[in-house]
């Protein structure tokens, strides 16, 4: 279970797919911005219903992919650790997060050496205190030891070396100590070995829900919320760990390369 604080969403006045910045996102096609909105509120709704405290980041124009919000940094306790973003579209979304933390919300505000990429929620996962982190698509492995110092927690690194899983909240779906689903081919031979020793049971995501980002959900108490569209298969193996599950439709938001989780700033608890 994780245990969260709060969320923080950005709604998707200004969402489009205005550059290519990963293999899924591609100029041509069309954000349909009614139905983004749709899918946004009924994702609110579901964290509404589960009484999480939720917060809204107002749309700054010309940032499309704003309402990507685990992308603005990592957020524990009264803590924000600012994103690096190795993509210079993305930058300026990380100073609106940062403003928004320490003002509205009293958080300390801290930065890793501004040459050293790190992605934020995206590429750091916690489950139970221990903490995943991807590298070697957009953040970089140099961030460990900074990471480490500021959560004062050791880290489990993995690299990541296919670009379709460019963040690893798209290749690794942590749901318990010894369970995870995983895209075993998003890993280098090293990584995926340190998840096998670390997980009982690392369940390969079925192919069919790559495209849906399968891995790319949200645990509040004993409720998984997923995008729609996955299978049966996977379904089962969220069952057999206890969770119900919420489907909602994140159609718009995959066409950018996220979907539940990269839509979602959680603040965690320690």
């Amino acid at each position: 279970m994780r245990c969260v604080n709060a969320i923080i969403t950005c709604p998707p006045t200004y969402f489009s797919i205005a550059y290519e910045i990963n293999p899924w996102m591609h100029k041509d096609v069309c954000v349909d911005k009614n139905k983004a909105r749709q899918e946004y509120k009924a994702l609110q709704k579901v964290y509404r219903n589960l009484s999480v405290p939720l917060y809204e980041l107002a749309p700054v124009d010309g940032l499309p992919d704003m309402v990507y919000a685990s992308d603005w940094g990592f957020s524990i306790d009264d803590m924000f650790i600012r994103a690096n973003h190795k993509n210079k579209e993305r930058r300026q979304e990380v100073e609106h997060a940062a403003r928004f933390a320490q003002e509205t919300l009293k958080m300390n505000i801290v930065s890793l050496p501004s040459t050293i990429y790190f992605e934020g929620e995206g590429d750091l996962l916690r489950e139970n205190g221990t903490f995943f982190y991807g590298y070697g698509q957009r953040s970089q492995q140099e961030a460990k030891p900074y990471l480490e110092k500021l959560l004062n927690s050791n880290i489990i690194d993995l690299e990541l070396i296919n670009p379709s899983h460019f963040h690893l909240d798209t290749a690794l779906g942590i749901l318990s100590h010894d369970t995870a689903v995983c895209v075993y081919e998003a890993f280098s031979r090293s990584s995926l070995q340190k998840l096998q020793d670390t997980f009982s049971d690392l369940v390969p995501l079925p192919k069919h829900d790559i495209p849906y980002f399968g891995t790319n959900f949200i645990i509040i108490d004993n409720q998984i919320i997923v995008s729609k569209g996955i299978s049966q298969e996977l379904k089962k193996v969220f069952q057999s760990c206890g969770y119900h599950i919420i489907e909602i439709e994140t159609s718009e938001y995959l066409k950018g390369g996220g979907s539940i989780s990269c839509m979602s700033h959680l603040i965690y608890n320690s």
